[in-house]
């Protein structure tokens, strides 16, 4: 009788064991870049700069709608450019796509693009789909380009979940933006705008958005869901 009682935990601790590995997986910040930033774009239009990631082998590019806003519409000249995976080469000596817009969502501040021609890239963003594994207090990794610094790199948390969230607008007569955001400490500047946040699974929790003007540390990004 004691020896099946031993047995039995000896059971559930291997159990234990062993789904406690499988879950928390956590690849550093040079794996997770490597897996990520070659799915990830500099978006250029006439009007400003700012990031993306392609989400399927269809060529769709997803990003924030003010990225590629142009006064009341969007801009008729997108070109994008992928992260290199080489790091001797500059992101604005790669080739630059031509892009179109698919789709947009004034209300989230989303947009979907799609690349006019055939590409190259096999890398694609895994969405984080299953809300159960957005936590606060995890690990929260991006990449874009804030400021000119192309295919930056930062690490930070996720500060809290804010469901119907409410922000904006940018600019005086601008948009009223809502959706669910993953608030953020992981840094963020004007250029990271519709790029990914992301976990250490290398999953696109969230795409990065704005920032809290009046203080410091605080960002947010809206969620993948």
């Amino acid at each position: 009788g004691a020896f099946g009682e031993h047995l039995s935990i000896v059971k559930d601790l291997r159990e234990n064991i062993v789904s406690a590995i499988k879950s928390s997986y956590r690849g550093t910040g040079s794996e997770i870049y490597k897996k990520v930033a070659p799915a990830t774009v500099l978006i250029r239009t006439s009007d400003g700069r700012g990031s993306g990631f392609l989400i399927d082998n269809k060529n769709h590019v997803v990003t924030n709608y003010h990225v590629i806003q142009s006064g009341k519409t969007v801009s008729s000249n997108i070109m994008l450019a992928f992260c290199p995976t080489d790091p001797k080469i500059k992101i604005v000596n790669a080739h630059f796509y031509d892009a179109s817009v698919v789709k947009y969502d004034k209300k989230r501040d989303l947009a979907l693009l799609k690349i006019n021609s055939p590409i190259n890239n096999t890398t694609i963003a895994v969405l984080e789909a299953d809300e159960s594994n957005l936590l606060v207090g995890m690990d929260a990794h991006a990449i874009g380009h804030p400021l000119g610094r192309y295919c930056t790199y930062t690490k930070g948390y996720v500060s809290q979940i804010e469901e119907s969230f409410v922000w904006g607008p940018y600019e005086p007569g601008g948009n009223r933006h809502r959706a669910t955001v993953v608030q953020t400490d992981t840094a963020i500047n004007p250029g990271n705008s519709g790029g990914p946040l992301i976990n250490d699974r290398a999953k696109i929790i969230g795409m990065n958005t704005f920032i809290d003007p009046e203080a410091q540390g605080i960002n947010f990004a809206v969620a993948s869901s």
